[in-house]
């Protein structure tokens, strides 16, 4: 394959599943709708600890997984980002092109394949969000 045309491949894909309508975009709102909700009732952001109690998104984080797998390259990548880099933060993600933050993503799932729930706990304290707006931020 020629390098412009994986490239024009890559940007379809980061269009499609990331940016695109309905794509991974479109749950940032929900989210943080969620986060507001339970906040509210609260009265002050969770810790990390209670977070993984009382935030629901058991299906938001299936159907989040069930679309990252969808890309054919999925099955053909090395995990790039640790652990320890995915819980770096937002000002991290700030700094990463989009093509990193979409590979913290996918790690994000490799990871949860071995550690189950590891997808919805990095929902739950906010991390996918903070990739999510950091890639949407990239496009300005």
């Amino acid at each position: 394959m020629r390098q412009s045309q994986i490239a024009s491949e890559e940007a379809m894909i980061f269009n499609n599943q990331i940016g695109g309508e309905r794509g991974v975009l479109d749950f940032m709102p929900l989210m943080e709708k969620e986060f507001e909700r339970v906040e509210r009732i609260v009265g002050k952001e969770l810790t990390r600890e209670a977070a993984y109690h009382y935030y629901d998104f058991y299906e938001m984080a299936h159907a989040i997984k069930s679309q990252l797998k969808t890309i054919n390259v999925f099955c053909f990548r090395e995990r790039k980002f640790s652990e320890d880099k995915i819980s770096q933060g937002e000002t991290y993600f700030r700094k990463l092109d989009r093509k990193s933050l979409w590979n913290i993503l996918l790690d994000i799932i490799d990871i949860d394949q071995i550690n189950h729930g590891f997808f919805e706990k990095k929902i739950k304290d906010k991390t996918v969000l903070k990739i999510l707006k950091a890639y949407k931020d990239s496009f300005r």
